[in-house]
């Protein structure tokens, strides 16, 4: 029974054996009734418990399709759901974020929610096992793949590059389309600021591919130009019948364009969180989470960190700079010639007495409150990390940014000490906030 659901899932939440007494239907007690159930959980970032709903079938328990829809948007808030998405049990068409499913007891505290299980596909462009999300390659109106480089522009003719398209393996930004480099247009893409030269390698991409594999590409081919692995400096030698990307073929000549089979995408999950970068601050591969400087310049290369060394930021890099949040790979690189976030901190990131304690590094959060802040979702002054989204400036808790979804291709600003307001307006109107990264990092599929 909904009831039923309801009390369980509010029992679980604010406390074992809370009911008002469900046997008490006097005017007072639907009152009380009505105002248990418009608790907010003990915790904060607790969600009210949901339910899977299963059919015994030939195969044992298997989730029930609620529907066959592919896209839902929030009932209250109006955002697409990609995933995570909350059912009415009882209403027929009432579905929730996970962010608008947290303020449930507010929203639509009487019935009980269904976890709809994520479709094939829905995430991201694609999911493989678990969850991690796949991107495969655009298609035509006849079924066969585009070869139209998304979001990717030639320095030259400024026309969107459809075929081979022609990458600098030194420079992120510099791509030229197969007509401009047919006619000699290269050579003559010398800049006078230290910046692209014709002495630097141009890699040719017969067709579309996710970011992190042009990175470890450009990598590889700096690697074999210059006799030295590209991260570590040290020598390498190419080594027959490797394994490589598919990209790989244009510098090694191996490889192919065969799409991922339902075999191959299985073994691809693991790198599709491979941002193809190493951390400037351990060396090691950024696998997750990636988080780049807003403060530093991103040419000829931005300053990254992995998700552990990123809690010592302040140690390893100026602890007055503010970081980007990437929680997965780019599909264009994010590289600016100034920095795109001036100093506008009060006092240095880390613990006030400036002691670094390796075995707690984010400690000094706890006693952080940015006084000049709201959280978009919750209405409360954000503690420890406060996030500001790069292109709509919505301001979240660290609670609320774990389970936002107002825009799977935004990303979020990291703020980790006290704001000097005065600063902050000559860098953001507050009445009229522009976005801060000046064009998509994320393609739209």
């Amino acid at each position: 029974l909904p009831g039923a659901g309801v009390t369980h899932a509010l029992e679980m939440s604010v406390a074992p054996g809370s009911s008002p007494g469900l046997g008490k239907w006097s005017a007072s007690g639907e009152a009380a009734l009505s105002q248990w159930r418009r608790t907010a959980p003990t915790q904060k970032g607790q969600l009210r418990h949901a339910y899977v709903e299963k059919s015994w079938g030939h195969g044992g328990w298997q989730d029930v399709e609620q529907d066959d829809r592919d896209s839902c948007n929030c009932s209250t808030c109006g955002t697409a759901i990609v995933n995570s998405r909350f059912k009415c049990a009882s209403c027929e068409n009432f579905n929730l974020c996970k962010a608008c499913y947290s303020q449930v007891h507010e929203i639509h505290p009487s019935h009980a929610f269904l976890i709809v299980p994520d479709k094939a596909g829905r995430s991201r462009g694609g999911s493989g096992s678990g969850g991690t999300p796949i991107m495969q390659p655009a298609t035509t109106s006849y079924g066969e793949y585009s070869l139209k480089h998304p979001g990717v522009r030639c320095m030259y003719c400024m026309q969107d590059i459809v075929g081979a398209r022609f990458h600098c393996a030194i420079c992120d930004t510099v791509d030229i389309c197969q007509n401009c480099e047919a006619a000699g247009l290269p050579g003559n893409l010398d800049t006078s600021e230290g910046g692209h030269n014709s002495s630097h390698i141009m890699i040719k991409i017969p067709f579309p591919l996710p970011n992190s594999e042009l990175q470890t590409a450009s990598d590889r081919a700096r690697s074999l130009w210059s006799g030295r692995d590209a991260a570590t400096g040290q020598i390498v030698r190419s080594r027959r019948n490797s394994a490589l990307s598919a990209y790989d073929r244009t510098v090694l000549g191996v490889g192919s364009r065969n799409c991922p089979s339902s075999a191959d995408s299985t073994a691809s999950v693991g790198s599709s969180e491979d941002h193809g970068l190493r951390c400037d601050a351990c060396n090691e591969r950024i696998i997750g989470v990636r988080y780049q400087c807003a403060s530093c310049s991103s040419l000829p290369k931005a300053y990254s960190l992995c998700a552990n060394c990123e809690e010592r930021s302040y140690v390893v890099h100026d602890p007055m700079h503010v970081f980007f949040k990437l929680q997965r790979p780019l599909d264009r690189p994010l590289q600016i010639e100034y920095p795109l976030v001036p100093r506008i901190y009060k006092y240095p990131v880390g613990p006030p007495d400036g002691r670094f304690d390796p075995e707690n590094p984010k400690g000094y959060l706890k006693q952080l409150l940015h006084p000049t802040a709201l959280c978009d979702r919750c209405m409360t002054r954000p503690i420890g990390v406060w996030f500001r989204c790069a292109y709509c400036a919505m301001d979240l808790c660290e609670t609320c940014q774990e389970m936002d979804t107002h825009n799977d291709n935004h990303v979020f600003i990291m703020f980790k000490s006290l704001i000097d307001i005065s600063l902050f307006k000559r860098f953001s109107d507050l009445n009229n906030p522009q976005p801060i990264i000046p064009y998509p990092i994320y393609h739209i599929l």
